[in-house]
């Protein structure tokens, strides 16, 4: 939080998301399709689908997360 109150203050954009019970390096489901979405959207250019709009299941992480 001490990086993004910096970035804040520096006026720079930047993504940032916030997992509760999420392990680093361990994505869940939620957290692999954030990424996806990310890469979507800042590397190909085009609109991510509206994940609320299908109904998507996600399934739990070996580590027994939900993501």
């Amino acid at each position: 939080f001490q990086l993004a109150d910096r970035l804040i203050k520096a006026g720079k954009y930047f993504d940032m998301l916030y997992v509760p019970g999420a392990d680093h390096g361990t994505p869940g489901s939620y957290t692999q399709l954030k990424v996806l979405e990310f890469f979507v959207r800042n590397i190909l250019e085009q609109t991510p689908p509206n994940w609320n709009a299908r109904s998507i299941e996600l399934t739990k992480s070996k580590s027994g997360h939900d993501g």
